[in-house]
């Protein structure tokens, strides 16, 4: 009668235990309002001075300075650490803080399109062919692709 009694009193607690659970909880679910969105270019950006630094302090050029290869490095910290870049929904771009002794403006403009995940800058001179072009490292960081835009990684502001 005792074994009988502890089986009744497990089965009520197993069971009673189970039917409190109600339904199994139902997968999570991403709310509808959160959405994956590509980077966006649009905005201002500057050129991360220090990995043009880092890249030029490896190159001949500075090992063969001697005592002139800080110099250099001033001078580069000068010219890229005011330049800014400007990208606009209308496929515009501007670059700020480009000193031009020909026309005294410090501002050039281009265009610029997206193909494939790879952005391009057309060149604001209508006789060079060439593009610039970037890839998003993150969505803060334009990693140069073509040679012709060396190390001008771009950091957004």
């Amino acid at each position: 009668v005792r074994n009988f009694m502890y089986k009744n009193i497990f089965l009520s607690i197993f069971f009673s235990f189970i039917f409190s659970i109600g339904d199994m909880p139902k997968a999570w679910k991403m709310p509808s309002t959160y959405e994956f969105t590509k980077p966006s270019i649009i905005g201002d950006w500057s050129i991360d001075v220090n990995k043009i630094i880092d890249e030029f302090r490896l190159s001949d050029e500075y090992k063969n300075a001697g005592e002139y290869g800080e110099l250099s490095v001033q001078m580069i910290e000068q010219i890229f650490v005011d330049m800014k870049f400007n990208f606009s929904e209308d496929k515009t771009y501007t670059i700020f803080g480009i000193p031009n002794q020909e026309t005294g403006n410090s501002n050039f403009e281009g265009f610029w399109y997206e193909k494939n995940g790879i952005i391009h800058l057309e060149s604001p001179d209508p006789t060079n062919v060439e593009n610039l072009t970037f890839k998003f490292n993150g969505d803060d960081v334009l990693e140069p692709i073509s040679k012709k835009a060396g190390n001008f990684y771009l950091l957004r502001d």
